[in-house]
């Protein structure tokens, strides 16, 4: 039994900073990102994304009802995790790894691709940034500069925001940067991807962590516990909240 989320293919490039209900995005179906590990403060923020694709690229938007909200990481693969933060891992291919897209409430993104997630061996050399996996690629400068990422909070959000707060997280993953770290695929119509989606904050005063699937253990690495989502050939016409079970 896995969780499913439909991705709708978008007629044109849905645009990033057009609204949670705009018509770029209103059809796209909404997934809930609600599950909560026991180890999270009392704060349990409402989360919810949509996810969009088109020949190019895959575009998601987060919609985060936060209290708590802190941001003060920016730079290359800084721990935005410990920030007010979102995310989105998906493993592209069967008998591949997968990517952790991690992005603060200010627009700040880690990326690695990741084909084993096991600690390194102790005599391993020291990596610069930290990682902690046995088999990870970093994404470039570069590359990650080519992350189309919007965001409605500051880059900075210190001290921390104690009041409730909306914001917005938008990103478009080209899939040409996918196949650069993962390898060549088909198009992606009508083919199923695993993924997860999750929220946290770890160094605010009311620490949480949420994910779209269950998790057996306070990890977000944890490809063993993906979902899938399925790439649609078509866009539905109406959004719908999404509990589909197979």
């Amino acid at each position: 039994m896995s969780l499913v989320y439909n991705v709708g293919r978008a007629p044109s490039a849905p645009r990033l900073d057009a609204g949670w209900d705009s018509g770029d995005w209103e059809a796209a179906e909404i997934m809930d990102i609600s599950v909560v590990r026991p180890e999270s403060s009392s704060h349990h923020p409402c989360v919810k994304l949509k996810l969009l694709y088109d020949s190019n690229s895959i575009y998601g938007l987060f919609k985060v009802e936060d209290r708590y909200v802190r941001s003060v990481r920016k730079g290359y693969q800084k721990s935005v995790c410990k920030d007010s933060c979102v995310e989105f891992f998906f493993s592209p291919l069967t008998d591949g790894g997968y990517f952790n897209l991690e992005c603060n409430c200010g627009g700040t993104v880690l990326c690695y691709y990741i084909r084993d997630n096991s600690p390194p061996p102790p005599d391993a050399p020291a990596q610069n940034p930290p990682r902690g996996f046995k088999d990870c690629t970093p994404l470039s400068e570069e590359d990650i500069a080519r992350i189309n990422i919007h965001h409605s909070m500051p880059e900075i959000v210190e001290p921390e925001i104690t009041d409730h707060v909306m914001w917005y997280l938008g990103f478009e993953f080209p899939f040409d940067v996918v196949r650069k770290y993962a390898g060549n695929f088909t198009p992606v119509e009508n083919k199923k991807w695993k993924a997860n989606a999750y929220k946290c904050a770890d160094d605010t005063s009311h620490p949480h962590w949420l994910s779209w699937a269950p998790l057996e253990k306070k990890r977000f690495h944890a490809p063993e516990s993906f979902g899938t989502i399925a790439f649609e050939d078509n866009l539905k016409k109406k959004s719908k909240n999404l509990h589909s079970r197979t």
